[in-house]
């Protein structure tokens, strides 16, 4: 991956790009923050949590679909996730 591609964020949006690496070997957050602007570095730290996290859910409307968080098993009664979106 080049400088370049690192300090783009099209590439965070994609599950296979992440993360990323560079000859095949993880490229990690503490060695390309200095070339990350603050929204960059941002939006990489929530795709890390996206990704890393089981069972993923998202927000049911189709021009959001944000990251919710993740499911996880309730023994009696429904978990409503709210999106914080307007």
């Amino acid at each position: 991956m080049s400088p370049a591609s690192l300090t783009s964020s099209k590439l965070l949006g994609v599950r296979e790009s992440f993360p990323p690496r560079c000859r095949r070997r993880n490229i990690h957050l503490h060695s390309a923050q200095a070339y990350l602007s603050y929204a960059l570095l941002t939006e990489f730290q929530g795709k890390s949590e996206e990704f890393a996290t089981p069972n993923r859910v998202y927000c049911a409307r189709q021009m959001c679909s944000r990251f919710l968080g993740s499911l996880t098993q309730i023994t009696s009664g429904t978990k409503v996730y709210c999106c914080p979106a307007p």
